[in-house]
């Protein structure tokens, strides 16, 4: 059967910022001095059940102030939608976490949207491993064991040689 919502809740992220890949938004010679990295920090989301938590890691590598800093125009195929940060302002040579949610709408196209500060406005693509669309949820051991005994063969495949193999042995069943 299915699952009541006593069984499992959203789990939140367990798992050490560094040990997620990070990988490159915005390179700082195309976005002005601002530069963008990005991380799908795996955490449960307060707008809603299906959007992805994204970190972004913003840096100003100027000497001089990068203000209005915010996610400017956006390019979402038909059914995503995404919840940006608020407007910042980078001081020179600073770095701030923040957090964008999107929701993908079950697919894998990238999202499209723009960063801005007041010195120009800078196109950015941010493709998602389908890997990281899971939603990690927490259960007991109990449910678990429920739920995996009933995806029993999907991908299950059992072998069994009755003959002994040559030089002898003995007989051998195999699962995977």
């Amino acid at each position: 059967g299915g699952l009541s919502c006593g069984e499992i809740e959203r789990g939140v992220s367990y798992v050490k910022s560094e040990l997620l890949e990070t990988r490159s938004l915005l390179h700082f010679a195309n976005g002005g001095g601002l530069s963008a990295s990005y991380q799908f920090s795996r955490e449960g989301c307060i707008y809603g059940r299906h959007m992805t938590s994204v970190r972004l890691t913003l840096r100003n590598t100027t000497t001089q102030p990068l203000s209005c800093v915010k996610v400017g125009g956006q390019r979402l195929e038909a059914g995503m939608e995404m919840q940006p940060f608020n407007q910042i302002t980078l001081g020179a040579e600073q770095t701030q976490t923040v957090n964008i949610y999107i929701d993908f709408g079950g697919k894998t196209q990238p999202a499209s949207f723009d960063l801005s500060t007041d010195k120009g406005t800078y196109p950015v693509t941010l493709p998602p491993p389908a890997g990281e669309l899971v939603v990690p949820l927490r259960m007991d051991s109990e449910v678990w064991g429920r739920l995996a005994g009933g995806l029993k063969g999907m991908h299950e495949h059992k072998l069994t040689l009755d003959r002994a193999p040559e030089g002898g042995g003995s007989r051998v069943s195999l699962c995977s």
